[in-house]
């Protein structure tokens, strides 16, 4: 844009000219940030969506046992998280739906890997050598001595 104003002073270009392209590179500037608005706005309903995948895989055996569910409730869970069920040879067949295709094969890697904790435990401040979690150091040994 500077550089066709910069044109347009010169009397390198008509004014004419000048006013046509300025409207098409303002039009272009204003479609690029809206592009980049409707971009932040994905990203944002992406991460929304996966804490709500989530929240929901986490809870979902808590929904579906609940007294409160009725059988719309229980139809609605296993929809959005089973895209086809079936049954061969006496056998249920289960198709996850993408997302908790990822989470059936994301979670065992991520349990293989991490240590769990249980509902309403929190990890605490320790020293600098100290475990996080002592429960997972090993018991005493037969050899007792005082560490130097």
């Amino acid at each position: 844009m500077d550089k066709i104003y910069d044109d347009k002073i010169d009397e390198v270009i008509t004014l004419e000219y000048y006013k046509k392209r300025y409207k098409e590179f303002s039009k272009q500037k204003n479609d690029i940030l809206d592009q980049i608005n409707k971009m932040k706005n994905n990203i944002k309903n992406y991460y929304e969506v996966g804490v709500e995948v989530h929240d929901l895989a986490y809870k979902a055996r808590e929904l579906y046992m609940s007294k409160k569910a009725t059988a719309d409730d229980k139809r609605t869970l296993i929809n959005k998280i089973f895209s086809e069920l079936k049954l061969k040879d006496k056998k249920l067949i289960a198709e996850y739906t993408p997302a908790y295709k990822f989470l059936s094969e994301w979670m065992p890697k991520l349990n293989a890997t991490s240590e769990l904790l249980k509902q309403g435990e929190y990890y605490k401040k320790t020293g600098s050598f100290e475990p996080a979690c002592p429960v997972l150091l090993p018991g005493s040994d037969s050899n007792r001595r005082p560490i130097d």
